[in-house]
């Protein structure tokens, strides 16, 4: 039988408290010379620009199909992710770019794509009987 541990070995210790880091928004330059390195780095990728972001430290980037990236203020690392605002519940950098990328991805092409129908253009292939374990 394991030996019973004195009552104060049990105790919780002290919560310790960190003052949060500062938070360094960048500025425009700043978010300028982190677009200008990550396009040296990735010269295949089309960006359509970039901005500061309300994340500390980030710069938000938009490419040319409408999604939404974040790269760090060295131009280093690219990250393709949704930031969330936990503070407000809702996504960061709400902007009227991002608003226009969303739209126009849930918008349908003008034109078909070939082997692609649309939903309205959709009809269901008939339901073929298939006996099943209980059918008599």
């Amino acid at each position: 039988m394991p030996a019973a541990l004195p009552p104060e070995a049990l105790a919780t210790p002290p919560a310790i408290m960190a003052r949060a880091p500062e938070c360094h928004i960048l500025s425009p330059e700043e978010a300028q010379v982190a677009f200008h390195r990550l396009r040296a780095r990735l010269p295949g990728t089309a960006f359509a620009g970039a901005a500061p972001s309300q994340v500390c430290g980030m710069v938000r980037v938009m490419l040319q199909r409408g999604t939404v990236a974040y790269t760090d203020a060295t131009g280093r690392y690219f990250l393709l992710a949704l930031a969330l605002d936990t503070h407000v519940g809702s996504p960061a950098d709400l902007s009227e770019d991002i608003d226009s990328a969303i739209e126009a991805r849930s918008q349908y092409p003008s034109e078909p794509i070939p082997g692609v129908a649309r939903p309205s253009d959709y009809t269901p292939p008939p339901l073929q009987s298939k006996p099943t374990l209980f059918q008599k």
